[in-house]
């Protein structure tokens, strides 16, 4: 028998007989589909002279006994003699270490979804997907930039987190992110205080966005005495054209309580009494009555002497006063006829002359009034020498006719007549009798001074 067959046959026995073993030193892998468990296989007590060569299951043999990235589960590791052929083998197992069933990096104890491997801490995040792919119990948001501040983004510069960054907002709505526009609805090109993205109006001063015709607010003022003219300290701001009642757009009354006045009014120096004031002797004052010793009316020549109308031109005045051209006395009882002799009782004028007495002849008619400067009601006063048909009707100073203050016949006597002048303005009038008797015609005129 040849010694090259004793060899394998004793190495067999050895084994055989147990003075050999196995030993698997398995590292649990984490269950992923990516196997990352390690197996080591020794032969321990093996004679010197042996050369073993090793697998697992069926897989073909190889020279390291070290085997890696392995899945969790059931092996046998074999190990052959490449002399004698000889095999034997020993089960063992791969376990779960820190378990990550869906091989995402992030242990199922932590996982908060350990089905998913797209869910897991330090996973990228799908903004508004309703899931939380990091872990951290927020589902991410993308925000959009708000440069401008009108709540709306741009949907072009965007950030992805948790909550809200300051100068973000949810929405991209924004068409230009560097202007805020305001809702223009009537379309004037005034906005109004809602911000809207894109198109709108870039001013927001729109007080009624309903009505084209009104922007801004009016200032309105109280006429409290309804002469159409406002009280400068008593406004309101109202978003209307209108003025509501008992208001009004303009501010220059002075006295809201007279409604004769709503502007200073000039009143002229009457140092005589006439009537007629001194044209260089003005004052503005806030009333429609003339203060004490002042007139409405100017133009007096000479304010310290009373002038009289000379009609008949015989050097002596009628009733009538004058502001310039007349004369200084009224001593003539009938100013339209030089011929009628001058009276003179005690009683003196304004200039401290006599006092003119009417004298009533067969062809004479006379005419005054009283008060003769009035702001109502004057008092006219006519004298009828024969019966006649008798017209006193008054005019302006351009010679209008603004009133008829008697028309009708007339038997001899004095009469008397209120006139009221309510609805006239204040100024120069002349009141003018025509008396039509016997194919003759007479007349007289009077001077009244109507002030407010």
């Amino acid at each position: 028998m040849k010694k090259i067959v004793l060899i394998p046959l004793l190495q067999l026995l050895f084994v055989v007989a147990g003075y050999a073993q196995i030993t698997v030193s398995p590292t649990n892998a984490s269950g992923c589909a990516q196997a990352d468990g390690k197996a080591t296989v020794t032969v321990n007590n093996a004679a010197a002279g042996f050369d073993f060569e090793y697998s697992l299951d069926a897989v073909a043999y190889q020279a390291s006994n070290t085997f890696d990235k392995l899945k969790p589960g059931n092996y046998k590791a074999n190990v052959r003699d490449k002399n004698t052929q000889c095999v034997f083998s020993k089960d063992f197992m791969i376990g779960f270490g820190n378990t990550d069933k869906d091989c995402d990096g992030d242990p199922d104890s932590t996982d908060c979804n350990s089905n998913d491997p797209s869910i897991h801490h330090g996973a990228t995040e799908i903004p508004g997907d309703g899931i939380d792919q990091d872990c951290d119990g927020i589902d991410a948001q993308t925000w959009y930039r708000d440069w401008d501040g009108d709540g709306f983004g741009d949907p072009n510069r965007t950030k992805i987190a948790n909550t809200q960054p300051s100068g973000y907002v949810a929405n991209k709505l924004d068409c230009d992110d560097y202007n805020t526009y305001y809702q223009d609805k009537d379309g004037d090109g005034h906005g109004s205080l809602v911000k809207v993205p894109c198109p709108g109006s870039l001013s927001h001063d729109d007080c009624d966005d309903n009505n084209v015709s009104v922007h801004f607010q009016y200032a309105f003022f109280r006429d409290g005495d309804g002469d159409g003219y406002g009280d400068k300290n008593q406004k309101i701001m109202l978003c209307t054209l209108v003025p509501p009642s008992g208001y009004v757009r303009n501010a220059t009354d002075c006295d809201d309580s007279d409604p004769k006045v709503y502007w200073p009014k000039s009143y002229w120096r009457d140092a005589d009494g006439d009537g007629f004031g001194d044209p260089g002797n003005k004052i503005l004052v806030c009333t429609s009555t003339p203060p004490s010793g002042y007139v409405s009316v100017p133009g007096d020549c000479n304010d310290n002497l009373v002038l009289y109308f000379d009609s008949d031109h015989d050097g002596y005045g009628g009733p009538i006063l004058m502001a310039c051209n007349g004369v200084s006395n009224n001593l003539d009882p009938d100013d339209h006829n030089p011929k009628v002799p001058v009276t003179h009782p005690s009683t003196a004028n304004r200039n401290g002359q006599p006092q003119a007495w009417v004298v009533i002849g067969a062809d004479q008619f006379a005419l005054a009034a009283y008060p003769n400067t009035f702001a109502k009601t004057t008092r006219i006063q006519y004298a009828v020498p024969l019966e006649a048909r008798v017209t006193i009707k008054l005019y302006d100073v351009l010679g209008r006719e603004v009133g008829t203050i008697f028309s009708g016949q007339r038997t001899v006597g004095t009469y008397t007549t209120d006139y009221s002048t309510r609805k006239l303005s204040s100024g120069v009038y002349y009141a003018k009798l025509v008396a039509t008797a016997g194919g003759k015609m007479y007349s007289q005129t009077q001077k009244l001074i109507k002030t407010d």
